[in-house]
């Protein structure tokens, strides 16, 4: 089984910071669970902010399992 995904960025010229991208989900456009002002359109800033802090949380989750893990192999 397979997907399709594409990101399709949008800026009115090289030197603009707010780059806009909408997500298309085998050809459609689909929606990401980010707030957005210009749907179905999302700020490259906001998507970045979000991914980051999701992966930030996971590392965090996955520190804290590791010292769990080694003070219950400790206790052995």
């Amino acid at each position: 089984m397979g997907a399709n995904i594409q990101f399709v960025f949008y800026r009115e010229n090289p030197e603009d910071q707010d780059v806009l991208f909408k997500v298309l989900l085998n050809e459609q456009e689909t929606t990401l669970p980010i707030a957005t002002d210009c749907a179905p359109y999302y700020h490259w800033r906001d998507f970045r902010e979000h991914f980051l802090k999701k992966i930030d949380d996971y590392e965090r989750v996955r520190a804290e399992e590791t010292i769990n893990q080694k003070e219950e192999e400790d206790k052995k």
